[in-house]
């Protein structure tokens, strides 16, 4: 993998955050540019925001992994919810 020169200020001191867009790997160098897609949580720390180029937003698909785990989820929720609760009734 080839080095990826980072925006820096003019003094050489880089200032703000490096965002790489999801979509093409690049880094976004300009702020107005950088579109928030979603926040990844994580189980040993605060997780992290997911960016992409404004051109690229509408382009990046979901992590499939994140897609099955919530389709696990609403489908046990939507099959709990169908059992007959007692005396005979569907709960709402």
């Amino acid at each position: 993998m080839a080095a990826v020169p980072l925006p820096a200020s003019p003094g050489g001191i880089m200032t703000g955050a490096v965002h790489v867009c999801r979509h093409c790997d690049e880094v976004i160098t300009d702020p107005e540019d950088a579109v928030l897609v979603w926040h990844e949580m994580s189980n040993s720390g605060p997780g992290w925001s997911v960016y992409a180029h404004r051109a690229h937003a509408h382009l990046v698909k979901p992590d499939p992994q994140l897609v099955a785990i919530l389709t696990r989820i609403r489908a046990t929720r939507a099959r709990m919810n169908s059992r007959p609760q007692k005396g005979g009734e569907k709960s709402a």
